[in-house]
């Protein structure tokens, strides 16, 4: 799954993107004859996954020269087909030669594969050295049954109900249900709701473990079926225009600002705290809060709230340390409470509010974006100026397409091709800078 990553600087130049891709359209003209044109309205789908993953593991001493083939097994079920085949390599060695159909690659600094990745259901890890390598390598097989929903355009807000677990899964180590909507539909997740009807946000305010396994994004619901109970899930749709979002856009994160939110008091955040430069737009935040609460023996840590329209955590972590003597010279009266939540939250507004008798530290971070790109010639070329990259900590540039467009390269402006990576960090002018393009190939950063 998605690891936490260091935080890199992208410092970007004028770019030009070339992209291979065949253009969806909800809405579009044919004409029977020239004098009569009609228009054909076609009706818009949600993108259901129900995605596998099966891991293994296996030690592995390759003599120089020396290579092995990983093979996919069958499907886990009915309509499930091979998405992709990811492998790492564990140490990271330049020596690592790995190939086959369709692969793409992340890589560090120095060049090495980290991780390789193939929609091929084989590929071949060679060592192309003169010394023997003793790796660790880990396999993933992720195999994909999907589905296309209907979504209503009768009304502003409506429902679809997700079932967990799906009944044909087995031998299988983890299961992620996915919703997808395109950027360029007029639709929204507005919310997620469990079977017994408590919805993300309460299992948020409440420090419930299981706000861990789902994640939300205004286009995007993502369900760790193995960590949430069975049933059906309810997943609430908003429906308008001002739901579209740009297709290509530069994010930009612009700084960590820090405030101090005293017992029984509420900080509110509206997003007149800061400017906005002019042309951008307000996505959103991330937010982390943070505290220790002081406690003896009798007493019970409590938790802090935070509270937005549309909030994913990332990361939620509560502990109860006991501190005493190894003699009872001390005896295990003191208690400490450590408590963090880091958060993603989309939307102008959120709200701390302090329910502890301990202050809180707040740290967020604006994040802006804005629509770029013209098409010429069937590729995406954008156009990125120093303004658009100054006064702010990094910039990045994000295109998102249909599932039947495919990214197959990165053209910068002084000719150098990027193709076939995925999270990989590239050598590029005076800095490193983070290449990715989604297994899915729709999806560069």
């Amino acid at each position: 799954m998605n690891n936490m990553r260091r935080n890199l600087t992208i410092l970007l130049a004028v770019l030009a993107i070339t992209i291979s891709v065949v253009a969806l359209a909800a809405q579009y003209q044919v004409s029977p004859n020239v004098n009569s044109p009609s228009t054909i309205n076609q009706p818009y789908y949600a993108i259901l996954k129900y995605i596998d993953y099966i891991n293994t593991t296996k030690a592995v001493t390759l003599a120089p020269g020396q290579s092995i083939t990983i093979q996919a097994p069958l499907p886990p079920g009915p309509g499930y087909v091979l998405n992709y085949v990811e492998v790492s390599v564990n140490p990271p060695s330049p020596a690592i030669l790995i190939s086959g159909n369709n692969v793409m690659y992340s890589k560090n600094e120095v060049g090495a594969i980290v991780n390789a990745y193939t929609t091929s259901n084989s590929l071949s890890i060679a060592n192309s050295g003169n010394q023997p390598l003793n790796e660790t390598i880990s396999i993933t097989y992720v195999f994909v049954n999907e589905e296309y929903i209907p979504l209503n355009t009768s009304a502003s807000s409506f429902a679809l109900n997700v079932s967990i677990p799906d009944s044909t899964i087995q031998y299988v180590t983890q299961q992620v249900v996915e919703l997808e909507i395109p950027n360029y539909m007029p639709f929204e997740i507005a919310g997620v709701a469990l079977p017994n009807g408590t919805t993300l946000s309460q299992l948020v305010s409440a420090w419930s473990p299981l706000a861990n396994y789902i994640k939300v994004e205004p286009k995007y619901v993502e369900l760790i079926a193995n960590e949430l109970p069975p049933g059906q899930y309810q997943i609430t749709i908003n429906y308008g225009s001002e739901y579209v979002i740009p297709s290509a856009m530069l994010i930009k994160g612009t700084e960590f600002l820090n405030y101090t939110v005293n017992p029984g008091q509420t900080l509110e955040i509206t997003g007149s705290e800061f400017g906005v430069p002019s042309g951008w737009n307000l996505l959103g935040y991330i937010v982390a809060v943070y505290t220790v609460q002081p406690l003896v023996v009798g007493e019970q840590p409590g938790h802090f709230e935070i509270v937005a329209n549309m909030i994913s955590p990332a990361y939620l972590y509560s502990n109860l340390i006991q501190v005493s003597g190894i003699s009872y010279l001390l005896p295990p009266f003191i208690r400490f409470a450590p408590m963090i939540g880091i958060y993603i939250v989309y939307g102008r507004y959120f709200e701390v509010v302090d329910n502890l008798d301990v202050p809180l530290v707040v740290t967020f971070m604006p994040i802006i974006y804005k629509p770029v790109g013209q098409w010429v010639n069937g590729n995406l070329e954008v156009t990125v100026s120093s303004a658009d990259v100054s006064s702010g900590l990094w910039t990045a540039l994000v295109v998102q397409l249909p599932e039947i467009a495919h990214i197959y390269k990165i053209v910068t402006p002084s000719g150098t091709v990027y193709t076939g990576l995925v999270n990989s960090e590239i050598p590029w002018g005076s800095a490193e800078r983070l290449v990715s393009i989604s297994l899915m190939a729709h999806r560069p950063t």
